[in-house]
């Protein structure tokens, strides 16, 4: 417990109790930087998304889903070039049979070392519906974007491909979701390792406990020549709670596994959306986390963990602002390892303050410590929700990620920054990258009282709305509310919390952390 203290306590107060921290940036010059910020259609203006995006020469490939024009899903792939210019775009599938991908974000196709791409996804007979069982598909495609084969494979149960990596000895793992509605398991997360030419060698299914639902979210391939698993679960008789652990799984090189581990903090409501398998050990474990136990105030946080290499828990972080209570408010969906051991990470979250769905990039280094958090609209924000699902670090040491913009009609999105995330020729963060900025001065008073606080806010240019957060000594979140600072000073009543030591954190809106510090209350 000791250990764990001191864990939580680093993240509570390393964070931020510098005014300002800065590390010199990249070499390159941030202007010469090719950015831009674009939207693609397969077909026309019919709907269409993208899951994975990959490196080529010349450019970058992605992976999705698009309809025709009998609104049946086909598989769409397009390449762009560095400027976001289009190269083509292409789209298959049989004209009587749905073709889906748009669940496999983050990871539902892969380039693939001696040329072409890789891309899994499901098949239904007719429009897809619950009533038929979808066969897990393969696809593999040449540089061009063209079919070589497609491989479906007939099984028991539904069986829905997710992800897709590259395995060793020129094979594919395939992560999927196994339905059976006749079955005690429902869903089951399920491993499938093919040859360079589809054909299965083995699959491996992995059940929670009776009454138990595990439904898979993310895949990698290990170091040892394993594959490591990240799947969330619930208890399908208490459904109402929202209550769902991350549960990860390791596996050897033939799928058996070798230890499982539960991700179960103090909250309801957690979700693994990616695991990443680092290159010198451990894993990060991306998703969400509420801050209330139950809806409907559950407030969901943009999450990241570490583990090692047995699965115990290195760090954990939550990034962000707490948001009004929606379905799907703030994801990180997927996470890559940068050259120095940094993280990059993608996904959406929920604009408290134009209430509309935006994509974000998080950066953070290999301690979870934030160095930045920015937000992207296509256009100008409107009521349209815009999703990032899958990211890359590129050569010119920028980012390029791609997602959904859903509009009018939905439409992939792909944006492409420098090294500080920006991704249009004016935006200028000056090079430098921002560790914590704290825009203000803070203090609080009395300091100890019996419960009843006052912040007072020192200097507001630029900084209007954020987050007053309270952690106890256990690093427990027992507070967090919105603040403004028109009004310069914040009220806040913990009478109702027991005598001892508190700390206090006053986020910005973009996430960095204005100010932090000791409570403590004495009755």
């Amino acid at each position: 417990m000791k250990g764990k203290i001191i864990l939580i306590l680093f993240f509570v107060f390393g964070v931020s109790f510098g005014h300002f921290s800065f590390r010199v940036g990249s070499t390159l010059s941030a202007q010469n930087v090719p950015k831009f910020n674009k939207t693609y259609s397969v077909i026309g203006n019919l709907p269409n998304t993208s899951t994975s995006i990959m490196s080529c020469s010349g450019g970058y490939v992605i992976y999705g889903e698009t309809k025709d024009s009998n609104n049946l899903m086909k598989v769409s792939i397009i390449k762009i070039d560095t400027l976001g210019n289009l190269i083509w775009a292409k789209s298959f599938g049989r004209k009587d049979s749905n073709y889906w991908s748009i669940f496999t974000h983050g990871g539902g196709g892969a380039s693939i070392p001696w040329g072409g791409y890789i891309g899994v996804g499901y098949i239904g007979n007719d429009t897809g519906s619950w009533g038929t069982w979808d066969k897990l598909a393969l696809f593999r495609f040449d540089n061009n974007g063209d079919t070589i084969w497609t491989k479906i494979y007939s099984d028991t149960a539904r069986l829905e491909g997710w992800f897709v990596k590259v395995a060793r000895n020129n094979r594919y793992i395939l992560g999927c979701n196994w339905f059976e509605q006749k079955t005690t398991y429902f869903y089951t997360p399920a491993l499938t390792l093919t040859d360079s030419f589809g054909n299965r060698i083995w699959q491996k299914t992995y059940h929670a406990a009776p009454n138990h639902v595990r439904f898979l979210y993310g895949i990698d391939t290990c170091k040892d020549g394993g594959y490591v698993i990240c799947a969330d679960e619930m208890d399908t008789n208490n459904p109402g709670a929202e209550a769902e652990n991350i549960v990860i799984i390791k596996t050897d090189t033939i799928g058996d596994p070798q230890w499982t581990r539960f991700i179960t903090p103090p909250y309801y409501n957690i979700e693994g959306e990616n695991i990443l398998s680092l290159k010198n050990g451990g894993y990060i474990v991306c998703g969400t986390q509420g801050t209330k136990k139950k809806w409907p105030k559950n407030y969901p946080l943009l999450f990241m963990t570490k583990l090692n290499d047995t699965g115990g828990t290195v760090w954990g972080n939550t990034y962000g602002n707490p948001a009004p209570p929606l379905d799907g408010s703030a994801y990180l969906f997927t996470s890559r390892e940068l050259p120095n051991g940094d993280i990059i990470a993608c996904g959406f979250e929920l604009d408290t303050l134009n209430t509309i769905i935006r994509g974000c990039i998080l950066k953070v280094d290999s301690n979870g410590n934030q160095k930045w958090l920015r937000y992207y609209y296509k256009g100008t924000p409107s009521a349209q929700q815009d999703y990032l699902w899958d990211i890359l670090p590129t050569t010119d040491e920028g980012y390029v990620s791609c997602g959904t913009m859903i509009g009018s009609t939905e439409s992939t999105w792909v944006i492409k920054t420098d090294s500080m995330g920006c991704d249009t020729i004016g935006c200028n963060y000056m090079g430098m990258e921002q560790v914590k900025v704290n825009r203000l001065e803070v203090e609080v008073f009395p300091n100890p009282s019996t419960g009843r606080f006052t912040i007072a806010f020192v200097g507001t240019q630029n900084v209007e709305h954020g987050t007053v957060e309270i952690y106890n000594i256990l690093g427990e979140r027992v507070y967090a509310s919105n603040y403004s600072l028109f009004t310069n000073h914040y009220s806040l009543d913990l009478s109702n919390q027991p005598n001892g030591v508190y700390f206090y954190r006053v986020v910005n809106n973009d996430g960095s952390v204005l100010g932090s510090g000791k409570l403590i209350i004495q009755k």
